[in-house]
């Protein structure tokens, strides 16, 4: 079983968060949309992106999925 660009998107992006937020402890990180104000965060959802639009659903839950690691993580 392979592993869905969702979940491998998802374990990359806790990864990077968790890391930046260890590099930076001075940075009050307490949301996904904290983190817009130290860089583009919208990173974390542009592989949902093609030519002809994007997966929302994927995109808001990935957001979703983050705030939430953020918030159980401080």
């Amino acid at each position: 079983m392979t592993t869905s660009l969702f979940k491998r998107n998802l374990r990359r992006a806790k990864q990077d968060i968790s890391e930046f937020k260890s590099e930076n402890p001075h940075f009050e990180i307490n949301t996904f949309e904290d983190l817009h104000d130290y860089f583009d965060a919208n990173v974390y959802v542009q592989c949902f992106s093609t030519d002809t639009g994007i997966d929302y659903e994927k995109a808001n839950n990935t957001i979703e999925l983050l705030d939430n690691y953020i918030k159980q993580a401080v």
